[in-house]
């Protein structure tokens, strides 16, 4: 189904709540704050009894496996169910896969069983278990139905595949308003803003009329587009439909407002909507935050907590970024106290507490909250190099980029623009060639803002000609490439 907001709820659940529900606990297990086993694990988080035999060891063992993995957050963090899931959905695939596959392709399943390995496979984003899937569904002569069909585009879009999901779309003989909001949403969250726009105008012109659900897809695309003339027309479809009392397409409606820059227009939205809940404040902030209004942005946080709202991962990113841009230190530091130890001490906020720490100037806290991060992804690596980059520290940036290969992380294309930043700084023509050889040997998809920061740095390391050997290749040259060469 498409989502109903872009913006997602945090993991806030005590550690119970958050076993799966084929999950339960000895009733002799003791208490998670009872001394650990020797694991160094809460005992509960290894008390752990699978009702029913299908799986339950599985799951059991990835509970296990993650527990370890992450080493217990301190204090009363827990582990998001989100990411057993994952783990569990990936390893009951192989088993199921296994299993069906000894059992020979002549042998034919019901609709019910088709639908929930390919629900398994979307949930575990696992694309060639779906395409695996999909062909026997093809072989049954069952791909043209339309509830498997959508299950098939819901599938595909979830492992990121958009033109598998087109292709199955395009298959449905008799589609319904259900098949049409999965396309679209499909489109929406991978960023195929115009497509879903354009599907949108198809889906008018063959008799369906718009739900909550296709709103809200729509919205999304806009915002992500930053099609403010689009987002408008959408929003009359609403009221035209009677949807805007609804108060997913209202927080959808402040999101896409806040997202083209309308700020007057996402006002008018939130102040109307009536009841709010937590992704409303959060998306009105996040609108303040993200058009610099940020005193607005905490002014608003303010309220909320006056009103008795508690605020997801989503609403402290928002809070951590407007701190940043406003170099607020203090302020920051009141937050990360907040987080600490608390649900919403998640990985993409511990992230966006070095960026915060950065721009506040301040690497020994980044530094610290990196080190005791307990896995570290390529953005949480990119926050740490942006620190040292951007208060001066290259020679840092680049001894951590070379960790974070050395750890067997892939570079991105924000990595690389700091890295590229760290070498100008140093004024390091040596370095910055290294750097330039290690964008063209990785394959690496080089576009215009790679290509001016390349010129930038061979600018500020006096190397006119390697700048000119860049400029002359970037088939076309925008102003940001001007104005690097000529600078």
């Amino acid at each position: 189904m498409a989502a109903s907001s872009s913006l997602s709820l945090a993991c806030s659940s005590p550690l119970q709540t958050l076993l799966p529900k084929s999950l339960a606990l000895h009733e002799n297990a003791p208490h998670e704050l009872a001394p650990r086993n020797g694991s160094g694990l809460p005992s509960t988080w290894l008390a752990v009894t699978p009702l029913g035999e299908e799986g339950g060891q599985t799951k059991t063992r990835a509970w296990r496996f993650l527990a370890e993995k992450q080493k217990f957050l301190k204090g009363s963090s827990c582990i998001c169910e989100a990411s057993v899931a994952v783990v569990c959905g990936r390893q009951r695939l192989r088993q199921e896969r296994n299993r069906l596959d000894a059992l020979g392709s002549e042998v034919e399943f019901d609709t019910l069983k088709y639908a929930s390995l390919l629900r398994w496979c979307g949930n575990a984003k696992s694309l060639a278990d779906g395409k695996w899937v999909h062909a026997r569904i093809i072989g049954s002569g069952r791909d043209g139905e339309a509830f498997l069909g959508n299950l098939l585009v819901q599938m595909y879009g979830k492992c990121g595949s958009v033109e598998d999901a087109r292709a199955v779309f395009d298959r449905i003989s008799e589609r319904n308003l259900f098949s049409w909001n999965l396309m679209i949403s499909v489109y929406a969250q991978n960023r195929h803003g115009k497509q879903a726009l354009r599907l949108f105008g198809q889906m008018q012109a063959e008799g369906f009329s718009p739900d909550k659900f296709t709103v809200t897809s729509l919205l999304s695309a806009c915002a992500k587009l930053g099609a403010l003339a689009d987002g408008k027309l959408i929003h009359a479809l609403a009221v035209a439909n009677g949807l805007e009392s609804n108060l997913i397409v209202g927080n959808a409606l402040v999101h896409m407002y806040g997202g083209c820059g309308s700020l007057r227009d996402a006002r008018g939205v939130f102040q109307k909507l009536h009841p709010r809940n937590v992704i409303s404040w959060t998306s009105m902030i996040a609108a303040y935050a993200q058009n610099g209004c940020c005193k607005e942005a905490l002014q608003l946080y303010r309220q909320m907590s006056v009103n008795g709202v508690k605020p997801n991962e989503i609403t402290v990113l928002a809070i951590l970024a407007t701190c940043g841009i406003l170099a607020c230190l203090a302020l920051g530091k009141l937050f990360h106290a907040m987080v600490v130890g608390s649900a919403l001490q998640t990985h993409a906020v511990e992230t966006a507490l070095i960026n915060m720490y950065g721009k506040c100037g301040s690497l020994i806290d980044a530094r610290n909250i990196f080190d005791k991060m307990h896995q570290r992804n390529v953005p949480s690596w990119n926050a740490m190099i942006a620190t040292y980059a951007q208060n001066g520290h290259g020679d840092e940036a680049l001894a951590l980029f070379e960790q974070m290969e050395l750890e067997g992380l892939l570079p991105n294309k924000i990595t690389f623009l700091h890295i590229l930043d760290s070498c100008a700084g140093l004024a390091s023509i040596a370095k910055g060639r290294a750097i330039h050889a290690r964008i063209v040997a990785s394959a690496f998809k080089v576009d215009n803002v790679v290509e001016n920061s390349l010129i930038n740095m061979y600018g500020k390391c006096g190397s006119l000609k390697d700048a000119c050997h860049v400029f002359d290749k970037i088939p076309k040259p925008n102003v940001v490439s001007w104005t690097a060469m000529i600078a």
